[in-house]
């Protein structure tokens, strides 16, 4: 005579129990990992923006090459490459950021008869664009 009141749970039931929680779990750190990396983006591009406009205050502020250089410096302690002039006469820059979230483009134009002018792109670490914008000084602005 079999014994009715058979006590524990069969191998099927314990399968189905841990597959839900295997599931469930693996649904959870989904969601919660998809959030840090947003929160990530959110917080290299708000760098990169900032980056960015430091880069046309000094360049509004500055009245030479050097003075823009020694303006970004100052700003954010950012030391760019070695200058690049290319065959329109822009000196072209570039700057990684220290954690390679970014990197930015600057070309500057401080030629003479000519208002000066200001380009910068700035990408992010899978090359996309993040910022881009050209400015040419106004006269006395």
């Amino acid at each position: 005579m079999k014994n009715k009141n058979k006590r524990g749970y069969s191998l099927v039931e314990v399968v189905i129990a841990l597959s839900v929680i295997v599931i469930v779990s693996i649904s959870a750190l989904s969601i919660m990992l998809s959030s840090v990396v947003t929160k990530a983006n959110a917080i290299n591009r708000s760098h990169a923006q900032s980056f960015a406009d430091n880069v046309w205050e000094s360049f509004k502020a500055a009245d030479t090459q050097d003075e823009f250089l020694s303006l970004i410096a100052f700003s954010d302690g950012v030391l760019l490459t070695e200058g690049v002039t290319d065959e329109s006469g822009k000196t072209i820059y570039t700057y990684n950021s220290v954690e390679n979230k970014f990197t930015a483009e600057i070309a500057v134009s401080y030629q003479e008869n000519a208002r000066p002018e200001l380009e910068l792109i700035v990408t992010d670490k899978n090359g996309d664009e993040i910022i881009s914008f050209s400015y040419r000084k106004g006269d006395g602005i």
